[in-house]
């Protein structure tokens, strides 16, 4: 976490490589979690993904909790939100003054920032690390067991579409709560790196409908 600080470090998704803002030097490539895997075994390095989640779940939490309190008990920046929402309509055009609108607005919330900015990086940190790990662990079970990573593709496509074909026709059967398929299977698909961190869903929330507002002028 302190090599690929945000602050000093830039992520190039291409490469999957961090590199230095100031010398442009390579910092942390894949041949990084290549050693991780080396050193910690696949299950090392599944509970190092999972240690990553649940710091996720906890900046989450953190951000979503704050913004609620920020939205809901500040009146005065409530009513300032929905007054901003209402000047942007209709959303179906650009309008007049759009500019100038969104500056005022993004200096009145200049305060609302640097938490927002914050949370963003944080996560989105530890989002790149943990596809990072999700690769090397697809790579090294393709490697030693082509036969279990086919095998899992498969299930999970077959349970995909039972899924959806139980969406469209209520009738169809769906692994009910007391059924732990769909628990011991992610299990599985994750322990064998097929998955998509940016996918998952980490909390659940309370709708809040500024979030949009407050995003775009972000």
């Amino acid at each position: 976490m302190r090599i690929t600080d945000t602050s000093s470090t830039s992520y190039v998704e291409q490469m999957g490589t961090w590199y230095d803002n100031r010398t442009r030097h390579e910092v942390v490539s894949p041949k990084v979690f290549e050693q991780l895997e080396l050193a910690l075994g696949a299950f090392g390095l599944r509970g190092l993904d999972r240690f990553f989640c649940f710091m996720l779940v906890r900046e989450l939490q953190k951000f979503v909790r704050t913004l609620h309190r920020t939205c809901t008990l500040d009146k005065g920046l409530k009513k300032m939100l929905v007054d901003i929402e209402k000047e942007v309509q209709p959303l179906e055009s650009v309008r007049v003054g759009a500019l100038k609108l969104y500056q005022q607005a993004s200096q009145k919330l200049a305060k609302l920032w640097p938490f927002y900015l914050d949370a963003v990086m944080k996560v989105g940190q530890l989002q790149m690390i943990r596809r990072q790990i999700a690769f090397q662990l697809r790579n090294s079970s393709r490697f030693d067991s082509k036969f279990l990573v086919n095998a899992l593709q498969c299930f999970n496509d077959a349970v995909i579409m039972d899924i959806e074909a139980h969406y469209k026709d209520p009738a169809k059967p769906y692994p009910g709560e007391e059924n732990p398929l769909l628990f011991e299977l992610s299990s599985y698909l994750e322990t064998a790196g097929i998955c998509d961190p940016l996918s998952k869903i980490y909390v659940t929330t309370i709708r809040n409908e500024l979030f949009s507002l407050l995003t775009f002028l972000f």
